[in-house]
């Protein structure tokens, strides 16, 4: 008979990873990610920028190289699919890394405790599929210690560096729990398109703005953990919940994860999902020490069966409308020259109109991204930014932005939740009149490097 335990366990899991096949794509990362596979499908590798007129010959490490291959030939429609299946696949393995028998009590609660920690990974980004391969390696270290579970591991990283930059948290997890093993599969990791330069993107943030910190100062997922709403105020106390389980139960190999993934994730926010996922067998077995015996059942079976209703009865979403609107593209013509949100970007990239920037923040000079972000928060010298790069198209999402061209007499053409605006023949330079330079609140220079 199942315990009512493992029902409220499938039952939390499901609320945590079965949107994965119901919400539409709104990820920025999805079009510049299917536009490097579908040059992949034709046999060449992207190794420059290419999406944009910036530029379009700076170096570019992609490290998503089987997922862009994937969703290249997926395609756009079957991006949800496969999204569903790796994001379901992860939440199994979640529910079975928490699962500790006559835990029921502990699986539950250590699923709960996950939940706020594992947010931006059930998306079609490719952290998500670096958080798949992170639930299967922890499932094979965890697991009993042999040869060829180990080797599976090992493989698993050659595998991650394919995938995802998070494969150096895979890394470090087999050299501490499988030591000797560590060095072949670093070595491994460079059998690969980029080789050496793939860890210079990983180590480094890459050789552009990424490596300055100016995205990553502006985009508030790259941002420090600090508690600044409640969400975040929530995942500072799951991580502070896990130390102290962890600490309590005086083993250094948990104290060690718990050290090194809590440091990525107080740096980067956007790193909190691998964290609740390296720490989550560990919080679950340290609950089990303080908690009574309950049966648990098989948690794991019945999220499956549930994962697969869904997926079978539930129409799989597309594109945000609303966020990427499909009329859109055809107001463009392959002449403009475009300035967009760097979250735009790609989107526009993949229908093949040139950009100034996309999310991929690598790979494009300091002073583009300097520009770009002095347009976007209409800091001193904007205009002038748009007129040194002979900008006559602008779409954004930012109705500031877009009204401040319209006072400097830019046309807006469209009347969806993006403002497309253009500039008129009679007004080359794009500026405002003289005095109405359009900024915000003081002027603030953009930053600088570093």
């Amino acid at each position: 008979m199942s315990s009512p335990y493992g029902w409220v366990a499938a039952f939390v899991a499901l609320l945590l990873v079965g949107s994965a096949w119901t919400r539409p794509l709104i990820d920025p990362d999805l079009w510049w990610i299917l536009w490097a596979g579908e040059q992949i499908l034709d046999g060449a590798i992207p190794r420059l920028n290419g999406l944009s007129y910036t530029a379009p010959d700076h170096p570019w490490v992609s490290h998503e190289t089987v997922v862009s291959a994937a969703y290249g030939l997926a395609g756009v429609e079957g991006v949800p699919w496969l999204r569903g299946l790796v994001v379901s696949t992860t939440g199994v393995l979640l529910v079975r890394l928490a699962m500790v028998p006559n835990g029921g009590w502990a699986t539950v609660l250590a699923l709960l405790w996950v939940g706020p920690l594992a947010a931006i990974g059930i998306s079609e980004r490719a952290l998500a599929w670096g958080d798949l391969l992170l639930a299967v390696e922890l499932t094979l270290l965890l697991g009993p210690r042999t040869t060829g579970r180990t080797v599976a591991a090992v493989l698993v990283v050659w595998c991650w560096a394919w995938v995802h930059g998070s494969f150096v948290l895979g890394l470090g997890l087999l050299a501490l729990f499988r030591g000797p093993w560590a060095l072949p599969a670093a070595l491994l990791t460079l059998v690969n398109p980029h080789g050496l330069a793939l860890w210079g993107l990983v180590l480094g943030y890459g050789t552009g703005a990424g490596a300055q910190g100016l995205v990553h100062h502006f985009v508030e997922e790259w941002g420090w953990l600090t508690p600044s709403d409640l969400p975040q105020t929530v995942r500072i106390a799951c991580l502070v919940v896990a130390g102290v389980l962890i600490w309590l139960d005086k083993a250094w190999r948990p104290r060690l994860v718990w050290l090194a993934v809590t440091a990525l994730a107080v740096r980067h926010w956007r790193y909190c999902d691998p964290a609740g996922i390296a720490l989550l067998p560990f919080v679950a077995r340290s609950l089990h020490r303080r908690l009574p015996e309950r049966p648990v059942g098989r948690p794991d079976l019945w999220l499956a069966t549930a994962l697969v209703l869904v997926a079978v009865v539930t129409p799989r979403a597309g594109p945000d409308p609303e966020r990427f609107p499909p009329d859109v593209p055809g107001l463009l013509a392959p002449e403009d020259r475009l300035w967009t949100d760097f979250t735009l970007g790609g989107w526009l990239g993949w229908h093949g109109h040139p950009v100034f920037w996309d999310s991929r923040n690598d790979c494009y000079p300091v002073a583009v991204v300097e520009d770009g972000l002095r347009v976007a928060y209409q800091l001193e010298g904007w205009q002038q930014v748009l007129a040194r790069w002979e900008v006559d198209t602008v779409l954004t999402q930012d109705g500031a932005l877009g009204q401040a061209l319209a006072a400097a007499g830019w046309v807006r053409v469209n009347t969806s939740a993006l403002w497309l605006l253009r500039l008129p023949p009679n007004s080359p330079d794009g500026t405002l009149p003289a005095g109405e330079d359009g900024s915000h609140g003081s002027q603030e220079q953009a930053p600088q490097d570093g």
